[in-house]
């Protein structure tokens, strides 16, 4: 599958089900941590056989994975890599999450890595858009992200809030002390009618394959979400 320089596709499976291509979102993801010397508990390889994955995945051509972003779904078996990396920091967060997911699905958008590329803020933006989309559907959802200041234009772009009741003003030193990481949240109580969509979310509409965002066409290849 040959595409121009100006064309990428995005993959959204459940991990369980291509089991090829998430090993290579995991064996990706780590190498470029490892680069970097960095420790982050989305990074472990427990996700792969976890049912409630779902990775989106943006190839350059077919045998060329050039980044990627993982979808978590709570539920009441396993802990979200919100959860694991914030429990030393503040216990309180499983309570919290717990009874949130009560009365919400509840979803975490992590795990984003990319390769150096001029596009690299395009292609995540694009990434962690279709993520998001995917779970707009859902009746009474809330999303979160946890990251630093180097991502905070991507929880800006899709329209998150910083989530007060965890954050400190100061941030919190994850995933080292060098680091100031946030908690960001977007809820949509469907049947409150707060639904809120941006300009980003109608980009990608229902049934249609294709979508252009700064000057790249993106083509959605799905055989599962979230």
């Amino acid at each position: 599958m040959k595409r121009n320089k100006h064309q990428i596709a995005l993959h959204i499976n459940l991990a369980i089900l291509n089991r090829e291509l998430s090993l290579e979102f995991h064996h990706r993801h780590t190498a470029i941590l490892n680069k970097h010397q960095i420790t982050v508990s989305s990074a472990n390889s427990s996700w792969l056989e976890d049912d409630n994955v779902t990775i989106v995945s943006a190839h350059a051509s077919e045998k060329n994975m050039t980044a990627g972003v993982r979808i978590h779904k709570k539920n009441p078996l396993t802990f979200l890599p919100l959860e694991v990396a914030m429990y030393s920091i503040y216990p309180e967060i499983i309570t919290v999450i717990s009874k949130l997911n009560n009365t919400h699905s509840i979803y975490e958008i992590c795990g984003l890595w990319s390769e150096a590329n001029i596009h690299n803020k395009t292609i995540n933006i694009a990434l962690s858009m279709l993520a998001a989309t995917s779970i707009f559907s859902s009746h009474n959802h809330a999303i979160f992200l946890f990251n630093s200041p180097f991502t905070f234009y991507i929880s800006r772009a899709l329209g998150f809030k910083r989530y007060q009741e965890f954050n400190s003003a100061e941030g919190y030193p994850y995933p080292t002390s060098q680091f100031r990481s946030y908690i960001w949240t977007r809820y949509e109580d469907i049947k409150k009618g707060n639904c809120r969509v941006n300009f980003y979310s109608k980009l990608i509409k229902k049934n249609t394959p294709f979508f252009l965002f700064e000057q790249i066409r993106f083509q959605i290849i799905s055989s599962s979400c979230s």
